[in-house]
């Protein structure tokens, strides 16, 4: 019995699969008939009944009900003859579900009634009181007389309550269901099993009414809150005569046939189908109508019975408080990823991260959270824009439609243009624009519409930020509203990143108004002072050498004068060199910051990795930096060795130095660091401080040789 419970259960699998999972099943079921035919062929009296059986349930699997009755026929009638009881009531029992799951109730009840007396025969009590007494209370025969026969009508009976009884654990089932469900896409599939197994439906769909859009939407989008237009190109993805019917009467509906009903056989949506039993019921909330349960059955006319409707009708009920219940958890969820992604930006921002890379964020975390195909900020430049930040959902990690810096012309119809002319939010479907703009959207990348909320700082309009979609979906109305806590928030980093590089700017000013003073000073020593101590010493000392040898205590003061002289020359050129040094003007950071170690009192290793000159003020502020932290390693700290190291990595020039001393350096603890830290963040650099007490000063430096970032951490 392998194979053909194999077989039952590769069915079975095949008829809730689909696409390349459904075809696979297929194929090995098919190699499972095949098993079985061979063996039929050898040993008919052992296997062609279960043969017609596995035939029946593939038949029923491939949709072919004709051929599925007719092996189930043949099945039950093979097996008659065999004496395998048990055989006969399994054959039995999926005959009667195939009639139910077809709508064919008195059949399958008779049937399901059969295959119970079978398996009390055969001895199965298990399978009958766990598994049909319970499923089917109704069906317990307790007054079948011991040769089979039944009083008349008592079949009829039990049939009708058997109906019954199902429908009553049938809508218990669906009520404990729906009860539970916070989804609207969960909440779409558990209706649409319960149903199907209650009625026989071939088809269940729950279908929402959206009053705003005036649009009919399913509640299978993929992130389990989101709803997805059910009305497509040609009208035919649902029939919109019976949904018409329904939102005018707003009464339950059952038909036979659709297609010979003249209310409906017109409808686009029933072309090509022999017949389509119908049953539809309104759900509504409030007086509203929210909802319609549309059930078919393509196989059979009249397959939805009054009884039916009733049992249809009690679950609609229950569907409104819980689309109600699904819809508010589906807000709160919203709401919820909303504001996450709203605190992501805003931690960007309040850490002054850069405009560029708040830019991508933006546009990244916009595009998923309205889950469009593309999102785009832009900004506005006279009659063009620019792009400055992009996320796509159709090429992940590839080609952006419009990447980082692509200039396009203003014109034409179309969100960007109508957005930079009314400095109000717009919406366009690209099939009605114009322009280049249009054209790239519209016909390059296969948008089919987009929306646009302004970006506007400090009162002037600075750019737009833009969502665009590939598919046919009616825009929901809040859209522009959801946006605009982002742009609000662009516009406080764009504000931001100006005041930033309005103070760096304003602050490198400085530096270099101090550097200029400096060098001004520096030269006012040299050419002035410096030149004339230089003159008076060799005055002085052809004075000396004019000195009779009589005279030699005069000669002895002219020398200590001479000497007073050279060393007052000596204090001017270290004051002039620490106003502004001129080491590094004349050979570059290299020599200047070896001179630096070697005048140091205590050992210095140095290791500069350098090619070439770099800026001056960078290597002005290097060798500041530099001299700083060996003054502090040998004048405070006490260090016995400091290190040196310096490279250029990218843009960036990196230091890094290192003392052995006694720690407990900070930025606030003098002028000197904090000069230093000053110089530094003046030129766009960042500049980290590790010293504690005890173990030591590392002092790390990041000058960009052009714009850079500012930051300071001190640990």
């Amino acid at each position: 019995m392998a194979h053909p419970m194999r077989g039952l259960s590769l069915a079975w699998e095949a008829r809730a699969a689909d696409g390349a999972e459904r075809a696979a099943l297929l194929t090995e079921l098919e190699e499972v008939v095949r098993w079985l035919a061979a063996r039929a062929a050898d040993a008919p009296d052992n296997f062609l009944h279960l043969l017609r059986l596995v035939e029946a349930e593939r038949a029923w699997t491939e949709g072919d009900f004709r051929a599925a009755a007719l092996a189930f026929d043949a099945g039950r009638r093979e097996a008659a003859a065999r004496q395998r009881p048990w055989h006969r009531a399994l054959i039995t029992e999926r005959a009667a579900r195939f009639h139910l799951a077809h709508g064919l109730e008195q059949t399958g009840y008779e049937l399901l009634a059969r295959a119970r007396q079978e398996h009390l025969a055969w001895g199965a009590t298990a399978k009958v009181l766990r598994q049909l007494d319970w499923a089917y209370p109704a069906l317990r025969l307790d007054d079948i007389s011991p040769d089979g026969e039944q009083p008349a009508g008592a079949t009829q009976d039990r049939i009708l309550s058997a109906i019954g009884a199902i429908d009553l654990l049938g809508i218990l089932s669906a009520s404990q269901a729906l009860s539970s469900e916070t989804s609207l896409q969960r909440l779409h599939a558990r209706v649409t099993e319960v149903l199907a197994a209650m009625t026989g439906a071939t088809e269940v769909r729950l279908l929402l009414w959206d009053e705003e859009r005036q649009d009919w939407l399913s509640g299978t989008g993929s992130d389990g809150g989101s709803t997805t237009s059910v009305d497509g190109d040609g009208k035919r993805a649902i029939p919109m005569s019976v949904l018409r019917y329904l939102r005018r009467t707003r009464e339950p509906l059952t038909v036979a046939d659709a297609t010979a009903d003249d209310r409906f056989a017109r409808d686009p949506y029933f072309t090509g189908v022999a017949c389509c039993s119908l049953l539809a019921v309104p759900i509504l909330s409030r007086g509203l109508l929210r909802a319609v349960l549309l059930l078919e059955n393509r196989l059979i006319r009249g397959a939805f019975t009054a009884g039916r409707l009733d049992a249809v009708r009690l679950i609609a009920g229950q569907l409104a408080g819980s689309l109600d219940n699904a819809q508010l958890y589906a807000d709160f969820r919203r709401i919820a990823d909303e504001q996450a992604t709203l605190r992501r930006v805003a931690t960007l921002v309040a850490h002054g991260a850069p405009p560029d890379e708040v830019f991508a964020a933006v546009a990244e975390e916009v595009g998923r959270l309205v889950m469009a195909d593309f999102a785009v900020l832009i900004r506005y430049e006279q009659q063009n824009l620019e792009v400055v930040g992009q996320w796509t959902k159709t090429t992940p990690g590839g080609p952006a439609p419009t990447g980082v810096g692509t200039w396009l012309p203003l014109g034409g119809r179309n969100v960007s243009t109508l957005v930079h002319q009314t400095g109000q939010p717009a919406r366009i479907d690209y099939e009605e624009g114009s322009g280049v703009i249009s054209q790239v959207a519209g016909d390059d990348w296969g948008f089919r519409s987009s929306v646009g909320v302004p970006v506007s700082v400090e009162g002037r309009l600075w750019g737009v930020m833009i969502v665009a979609f590939a598919d046919e979906e009616l825009l929901p109305s809040d859209i522009e509203k959801r946006l605009a806590g982002f742009t609000e928030l662009v516009a406080t980093a764009i504000a931001n990143a100006g005041a930033q590089a309005e103070v760096i700017a304003s602050r490198a000013r400085i530096v270099a108004a101090a550097d200029q003073a400096r060098r001004r000073i520096e030269r006012d020593l040299h050419d002035g002072a410096q030149q004339r101590l230089v003159t008076l010493a060799l005055q002085l000392r052809r004075a000396q050498a004019a000195v009779p040898p009589e005279l030699a205590e005069l000669g002895g003061q002219l020398d200590r004068v001479v000497a007073g002289v050279a060393g007052a020359l000596d204090e001017l050129r270290e004051i002039a060199r620490g106003i502004h040094p001129a080491i590094p003007a004349d050979g570059g950071l290299r020599p200047a910051l070896r001179t630096l170690a070697r005048r140091c009192p205590i050992p210095v290793r140095v290791d500069v990795r350098l090619d070439g000159r770099l800026p001056e003020r960078v290597e002005v502020s290097a060798y500041y930096v530099v001299a700083e932290a060996l003054t502090n390693a040998a004048r405070h700290a006490r260090a016995s060795a400091v290190s040196v190291e310096a490279g250029v990595t990218g843009d960036v020039l990196r230091i890094a130095i290192h003392d052995d001393g006694a720690g407990g350096a900070s930025f606030t603890g003098g002028t000197g660091l904090a000069g230093v830290k000053d110089r530094v963040e003046a030129l766009g650099g960042r500049i980290f401080l590790d010293s504690p007490a005890g173990a030591g000063t590392s002092l790390r430096v990041e000058l960009p040789l052009t714009s850079a970032s500012t930051g300071v951490t001190n640990r």
